[in-house]
């Protein structure tokens, strides 16, 4: 829930996603050059995907910060991707599947 996701204090990305399985952190750095923590998968090809209010990443969501998350799917396995949404974990081009994570922002409650 918004609530609970909000008691976490997300500071990175990966924070979001405390005591998830299937998944690890990894250090990077921001757009900006700064640190930052991401996830990546564990499960099925190690690959993760990510959507943003059931569609794909936008030039307008680069500006998101997890404070901006109201709630998460996560699908370890492809099998698991309701139908809807498989089209975002099996990318064009790519010969296997992936995870997926759907970031429901609070943008998504004005649509």
């Amino acid at each position: 829930s918004a609530d609970e996701l909000a008691a976490l204090r997300p500071r990175y990305w990966a924070d979001l996603f405390e005591g998830f399985d299937g998944l690890k952190r990894i250090s990077m750095r921001d757009e900006n050059g700064l640190p930052d923590w991401t996830i990546r998968s564990t499960t099925g090809w190690s690959c993760l995907k990510e959507s943003w209010d059931g569609r794909d990443k936008s030039a307008a969501d680069i500006r998101m910060t997890p404070k901006d998350i109201v709630a998460i799917e996560y699908y370890e396995l492809y099998e698991k991707v309701p139908a809807a949404y498989k089209r975002m974990a099996w990318p064009q081009g790519q010969t296997r599947p992936c995870a997926l994570v759907i970031y429901w922002t609070k943008l998504a409650d004005r649509k």
